[in-house]
């Protein structure tokens, strides 16, 4: 699947699409209907036959009259009612004041009335430009349709029993104060026995309001319930609830956000009990995040339901994201991946089609330039790209430019899907990890494996990602440490019980490049050989043989390191920057990936070891000579295919210039030990600022994925990273 369709990108005024009421229906699996003021003031709609993937031309609905929002009710949303086919419309205006109705007939998609004619239901009071009270509209189980809105300094209602052509003021009590100019929104529901039951925000108040009409009496409560005395909206991000309800029992579920546009919002979802007329609190969706609007579907096949709602910081970055209970709303699921592949500085107004068995699907809008957006929300949970919640691994880790996260080699193991180490610098130059044992939810207190200062960088390799291992539970790690130079230690920690060898604090010294300046040494890479054998590689601007790399190994699992021997893995100049990885090959080989820095310099290359010869490539082999790179910025990682031994590699291209640098793909076959060029994974573009991209390979499928930092929006002069992905099955 991909991100989200522009429905349309000429909307007559997004903010004017205020209304918790649904205005997206979908009739079956493929044939749906949105329901929009288009750019030019005309209420319209736009149909789809496969599912959202395309829509077709807009339709107007009534003429250019200055519109407010539309609402519809489908015939089928009505508990009991199996075959109607009307989806029923109303609408706001401000030329003449007035709130309209008008039917749309799905069998043949004719109108009722004809043409951009309309039913006027009231037009004898002022409704503010920016009123957000409604209108809604719902049909109750005798198939009578009931209307409520909002006008001057009060709110109204009107019910038809001749299939809209005619209305009726059924006097909704108690209405006096809530007054449209605070942005208060309505919607209405149908109850059994005929009742209707209305849900209103108070936004002066910050109350959640309901009322029932009870169809025996003819008349509305007398008073308000109250499921909510303290939900705050915004008057920025008006209508930020909406309800939905499971034709089974009759049940109305609301979700909307509390606080909203604050960082301590919630996404707060109630049921309203049909049999005993009473709400209820359920569990909130999501605590404590910046989140402007929220609606509920529900599966009228079994009762799931799906919250909706967009999350990020408003006015900088927003994303549709939703959550799915398949309990009625006691637990909820981890957050969907986002419906959109970017963010939007101002998104507003997410809505849904509010009730289905085959397609839930949601629309937003973006204000700033009057789009509208959609796309399918399913029961998988899949969508455009991740933005999860992230865990904090650690704050105080070391921040200087050419330390820790400077490196192109992993630093973090998973050795199964729940228990996984990562390792790092800390602020105080110390090498230290934690563990998870939940998927990396939790981590543990730090463990220290240095008890000195001034490490600069660590490196891991897992045994078992080394090609032919399946039973390995050893880490070996790599760090360099500044002592009047650089020196590069090894330990190994046994994931079997967290054993550490060398045990406690203490280390190997496995290669000793004295290099003059510490601060100019590029970072450790190690890996274990097919046969066995660890191989260690680190780079120098000064030192042995000059500015060089410089490689060791061990036979003998890291107790002793052949560093006065093993050496010469290019006696290239470096800056010491150089960033550098190692990677097995079949038969033992060694394949080592290094990026010159140097300045003038843009060649990405490649030297291999080869086993029974006990030597190196006589000479560096160029896979690409115009890979623009940056000093102190590492841009690219690598990673194998067990099966093949086949090498990958991913990086980002010119780094840090905004609509130039793409992230570039690399691919050396160990059965030809030649590289190819792949398919960019992302160009350059408008808006891109790519920064480091990451490959991982699906050992069960082989599939390919590509993890990368990218500032597609800039506040100010300051980027803001998105993190995301693609993913290859095709190699």
């Amino acid at each position: 699947e991909h991100g989200a369709i522009t429905i349309d990108s000429t909307l007559y005024a997004a903010r004017f699409e205020d209304n918790p009421s649904p205005n997206v229906v979908f009739i079956n699996k493929s044939n749906g209907y949105v329901f929009y003021d288009d750019g030019l003031g005309v209420p319209s709609y736009r149909k789809t036959t496969d599912r959202g993937e395309t829509w077709s031309a807009a339709t107007a609905l009534a003429p250019d009259m200055n519109p407010l929002s539309m609402a519809v009710w489908y015939d089928r949303w009505t508990p009991s009612n199996g075959s109607g086919n009307f989806i029923r419309i109303v609408g706001a205006e401000t030329i003449n004041d007035s709130i309209w109705y008008k039917s749309l007939n799905t069998a043949d998609d004719s109108v009722y009335p004809a043409g951009d004619n309309v039913v006027v239901i009231f037009d004898s009071d002022t409704i503010p430009s920016e009123s957000t009270g409604g209108p809604t509209i719902t049909r109750t189980l005798n198939g009578s349709l009931f209307v409520a809105g909002c006008h001057g300094g009060t709110c109204s209602s009107w019910v038809s029993g001749t299939n809209g052509s005619s209305w009726t003021n059924t006097t909704l009590v108690g209405s006096g104060g809530i007054n449209p100019d605070d942005l208060d929104g309505l919607q209405m529901f149908p109850l059994p026995s005929n009742n209707s039951l209305l849900v209103m925000h108070d936004e002066s108040a910050h109350d959640l309001l309901s009322k029932m009409y009870n169809a025996t009496s003819g008349a509305w409560d007398t008073t308000w319930a109250v499921p909510d005395g303290s939900f705050s909206g915004d008057t920025v991000y008006d209508e930020h609830f909406g309800g939905s309800l499971y034709k089974v029992t009759g049940d109305v579920f609301v979700a909307g956000v509390n606080n909203v546009s604050h960082p301590s919002g919630d996404v707060a979802v109630y049921r309203f009990n049909a049999t005993t007329r009473t709400w209820a609190n359920l569990t909130n969706v999501i605590n404590n995040f910046n989140m402007t609007d929220a609606r509920v579907i529900v599966n009228e096949s079994n009762g799931d339901l799906f919250v909706t709602y967009l999350r990020g910081e408003p006015s900088a970055y927003t994303y549709p994201l939703y959550k799915k209970s398949t309990d009625g709303g006691a637990t909820w699921s981890v957050e969907s991946k986002r419906l959109y592949n970017e963010s939007g500085d101002d998104f507003k107004q997410i809505k849904t089609n509010f009730m289905s068995n085959a397609t839930f699907f949601a629309v937003w809008y973006n204000d700033d330039i009057d789009d509208i957006y959609g796309y399918v929300v399913n029961s998988t949970l899949s969508a455009g790209n991740y933005f999860v919640n992230e865990t904090l691994i650690d704050d105080l880790i070391i921040s200087s430019s050419f330390f820790d996260q400077n490196s192109p080699s992993p630093g973090m193991v998973f050795i199964n899907e729940t228990h996984g180490y990562a390792f790092y610098t800390d602020s105080g130059g110390d090498i230290r990890y934690k563990k998870t044992t939940n998927g990396g939810a939790d981590w543990t207190t730090q463990v220290d494996l240095s008890g000195e200062q001034s490490w600069r960088a660590v490196s891991v390799w897992y045994d078992q990602w080394t090609p032919g291992n399946t039973t390995g539970t050893r880490i070996h790690i790599v760090a360099s440490h500044a002592a009047g130079g650089i020196n590069i230690s090894y330990k190994q920690l046994d994931t079997s019980d967290d054993s550490l060898t060398p045990a406690t604090t203490f280390w190997t010294l496995a290669l000793d490049i004295n290099n003059l300046d510490p601060d100019a040494a590029a970072q450790p890479s190690i890996t274990m050989a097919t046969d066995g054998m660890l191989y260690i590689i680190g780079c120098a601007a000064e030192g042995l043989g000059g500015g060089s790399c410089n490689a060791t190994n061990s036979s003998n699992n890291g107790a002793t390191w052949s560093a006065s021997t093993f050496l010469g893995a290019g006696q290239r100049n470096v800056t010491g920057d150089d960033p550098t990885q190692i990677f097995p090959l079949a038969k033992g080989n060694i394949l080592v990936v290094s990026q010159d820095l140097r300045t003038g310099n843009t060649n990405f290359s490649s030297r291999m070891y080869n086993r029974t010869s006990g030597s190196w490539d006589s000479a560096w082999t160029t896979f690409d000579p115009n890979f623009v790179g940056s000093l102190g910025i590492i841009t690219w990682g690598g990673t194998l295919d067990k099966s093949t031994n086949d090498i990958y590699i991913t990086g980002v291209n010119d780094t840090g210039n905004v609509r130039r640098g793409d992230i570039r793909a690399y691919k050396f076959t160990n059965d030809s030990r030649a590289w190819s060029n792949l398919t960019t994974v992302a160009a350059s573009s408008a808006g891109n600022n790519f920064s480091q991209a990451i490959p991982v390979v699906d050992q069960t499928q082989g599939n390919l994925w590509v993890i990368y930092a990218n500032s597609s929006n800039l506040i100010g002069t300051a980027p803001r990273f998105d993190i995301t992905f693609k993913n290859s099955t095709d190699g």
